[in-house]
């Protein structure tokens, strides 16, 4: 007779949390996030700093890079490319829900 613990995974809404945690299951929650972070360039992660945690505009963070504007939109598109993003307002919302953000 083994005493080998028998684990499955199951994926519940978490309305359900606390009905399974009274029927004596262990719950276990996991952040949802990037399964790997995104290859981005040092020039790309400085922009996407100033554009999502300093809430800059793009002229604020061109003056900021020293650079022009129309290479801080390129940039930020690169981003927006590698993160699976179409708009500024979601790359900013991917950055902080997929703890993107603190490897910035």
């Amino acid at each position: 007779m083994s005493n080998a613990l028998q684990c499955s995974f199951t994926m519940v809404p978490v309305n359900q949390i606390k009905q399974y945690q009274q029927q004596g299951y262990f719950v276990a929650m996991f952040k949802q996030g990037l399964a790997e972070p995104p290859l981005l360039t040092d020039k790309e992660r400085i922009a996407l700093k100033h554009f999502a945690l300093d809430g800059l505009c793009q002229k604020a963070v061109a003056a900021k890079m020293r650079n022009s504007v129309r290479a801080v939109n390129f940039l930020l598109a690169s981003c927006r490319d590698k993160l699976n993003v179409r708009t500024d307002n979601a790359l900013v919302a991917k950055v902080f829900t997929s703890g993107l953000h603190s490897l910035l």
